[in-house]
């Protein structure tokens, strides 16, 4: 009785320490109809910019993509790596925003990688065959850019 009991206690323990540490914010179910910005926050290594949406990449959100493309190709950063860790989805128009900026970096003279695809991502990727176009990064690897 107690063993099973202190494995109970355990495994709660450790569900509970995996969702207090979990990188990603909660994300939240909402409404149709009722835009959430996605917020990419802009990590910066020496010579490449990590950008790391947090959020689904959706018609509705992926103008913050394009603009934080943007902003990093106009002020000359031009070698990106797209985190996909906190992107629990990505419909057509995002993976066409996707597109669109690896083709706006490649026109500049740069890149744009994508790191920490997995799940549906992946397989999205795959479907569409894009996962041989894109160059596809482990984090240990970006500074190796």
């Amino acid at each position: 009785m107690w063993l099973g009991l202190g494995r109970h206690i355990r495994a709660q323990t450790r569900q509970y320490e995996s969702l207090v540490f979990a990188p990603c914010p909660a994300l939240v179910t909402v409404d149709k109809g009722v835009r959430f910005p996605v917020q990419v926050i802009e990590h910066f290594r020496p010579g490449v910019v990590i950008l790391e949406p947090r959020g689904r990449i959706t018609v509705e959100t992926e103008n913050d993509l394009r603009e934080a493309v943007r902003r990093q190709i106009e002020a000359g950063r031009k070698q990106l790596v797209l985190d996909l860790t906190c992107v629990p989805y990505i419909d057509s128009c995002g993976l066409g925003r996707i597109v669109q900026g690896y083709v706006s970096a490649r026109n500049a003279g740069g890149d744009l990688k994508l790191m920490n695809v997995t799940g549906r991502n992946k397989q999205l990727l795959t479907v569409t065959r894009l996962l041989f176009v894109f160059e596809i990064y482990e984090p240990s690897e970006v500074g190796q850019y």
